[in-house]
């Protein structure tokens, strides 16, 4: 088994779930720190879309946790 990061996105209904598909399939990251890049970098173009008022209440680091998974 390969050990994996995936990055959970806080919901109301549902908890922590991980929201980030890729395919169809739930996105997994080779490291933490890759992770960690994908929420800053997702918080950046939201916050730019809030800006542009294409967006409201972008999200936050806090709506985000990374959690290790075992893959394969």
């Amino acid at each position: 088994m390969t050990t994996k990061y995936q990055v959970l996105t806080f919901t109301i209904f549902d908890g922590w779930v991980n929201c980030w598909l890729d395919g169809g399939e739930p996105w997994v990251f080779a490291s933490e720190a890759e992770a960690e890049a994908a929420i800053t970098e997702h918080i950046a173009e939201c916050q730019e879309a809030e800006a542009r008022g294409d967006m409201e209440d972008a999200p936050t680091r806090e709506d985000f946790r990374i959690e290790e998974v075992a893959v394969g």
